[in-house]
């Protein structure tokens, strides 16, 4: 949607002005051509008023001024052209050049795509199931994620910019654990209830390419797994230390394990009784998700994004890149709907950066909440 509005900014910005008028008059649009009335405001006195009716040449020298004004009602006029003072307001109507309509009109554009956009997700299951355009869209959906995504992201996340540690994990976890792995030390910690094999299968690895070294893993696992009562010290020795052996290259052939990506784990089996595992955009029902949305303070905005993308498309590898967009403001998340690794190296990318603008700016970096485990 952002990049269909782009372009439709630039295709206007590319008319001559009556061709942007008549389209004005086409669009319904109440916007009409300033004229100037006797007592009231004249040409003179919106340019002289406006910032934005100065033109600049390309070899600087006096500005020229916008000669075409236009008249509309304040509820009309983009936020930002107010925010910054760039309009006259007078009585309930809004004075704006030329040159501040496109942000107008290209926000009107946007409202009507988002509207248009969500009437055609509501038949997205009838069209899917039709044999010759379900299968073309399906081609479209595949092809899609192939663009979004690096290949070469699911194959190789590289190293963190920020390597997981014991002494880090409490802070690091809200942060910058991707959601899949997430609820799976949520879910241990407020059930008192240990993973199954595919949900341990599923964050031992990539704990381990995050940064945990072997020592820290036994750790960790001894801790998380005993917080059940049915595991105790000698049980865990016995039934769970050779896991992280494995793992690590000590035993069993010493070929180590390696993290699935996120198509792996949207593939998971349905999660049955006791167990935790896969992708929560695809394994939890959407209530339950929507909680655990919510419980992480996730924006309600993004939470109606996901279950939009989740209900009417099955675009889980999407939902969890809104996710990142939301709790990571202006990141583009390179690689994110990939792999779960590339989630967490891409949100200490994020903040790292943040931490150093906030050192060069002088002050301290905004302090991450700890994540509150339960007793």
């Amino acid at each position: 949607m952002r990049q269909e509005q782009r372009l439709f900014a630039l295709r206007f910005d590319g008319l001559h002005q009556l061709a942007k008028e008549r389209f004005l008059a086409e669009s319904g649009l109440k916007v009409k051509k300033f004229e100037p009335k006797e007592g009231g405001m004249n040409l003179r006195d919106l340019q002289m008023v406006t910032a934005g009716s100065k033109i600049w040449g390309p070899s600087g020298g006096q500005p020229a001024y916008d000669d075409n004004f236009y008249e509309l009602s304040f509820a009309d006029v983009h936020p930002s052209l107010i925010a910054r003072r760039a309009v006259v307001i007078e009585k309930g109507r809004a004075y704006v050049p030329s040159s501040a309509l496109m942000l107008i009109v290209a926000g009107r554009f946007k409202e009507k795509l988002s509207a248009a956009l969500g009437v055609a997700c509501k038949g997205l299951p009838r069209a899917m199931n039709d044999p010759q355009v379900g299968r073309f869209l399906k081609l479209l959906q595949d092809n899609g994620m192939q663009l979004l995504v690096s290949k070469q992201a699911a194959l190789n996340p590289g190293e963190p910019e920020e390597k997981l540690s014991l002494a880090t994990f409490e802070e690091v976890m809200p942060r910058s654990l991707p959601p899949c792995m997430r609820a799976l030390v949520q879910y241990q910690r407020e059930t008192r209830k240990h993973l199954k094999h595919a949900g341990r299968l599923q964050l031992r690895p990539f704990l381990k390419d995050a940064g945990f070294t072997y020592e820290e893993s036994h750790k960790f696992w001894r801790q998380e797994l005993t917080r059940d009562p049915a595991v105790d010290g000698i049980s865990y020795e016995k039934n769970y230390a050779y896991d992280i052996d494995h793992a690590y290259k000590k035993k069993g052939g010493h070929q180590g394990q390696n993290p699935f990506g996120c198509a792996k784990l949207i593939n998971f089996p349905n999660p049955t009784g006791v167990q935790l595992h896969g992708c929560p955009f695809r394994h939890l029902e959407m209530r339950n998700l929507k909680q655990m949305l919510y419980t992480w303070k996730v924006p309600e905005e993004a939470i109606n994004k996901i279950e939009k993308l989740v209900t009417h498309g099955k675009h889980f590898q999407l939902a969890c890149v809104e996710y990142f967009e939301a709790i990571h403001p202006g990141a583009r998340g390179d690689g994110v709907g990939n792999h779960p690794n590339m989630f967490f190296n891409e949100s200490c990318k994020f903040h790292k950066k943040k931490s150093e603008e906030a050192a060069a700016a002088g002050g301290s970096p905004e302090k991450q909440p700890l994540a509150v485990a339960a007793a």
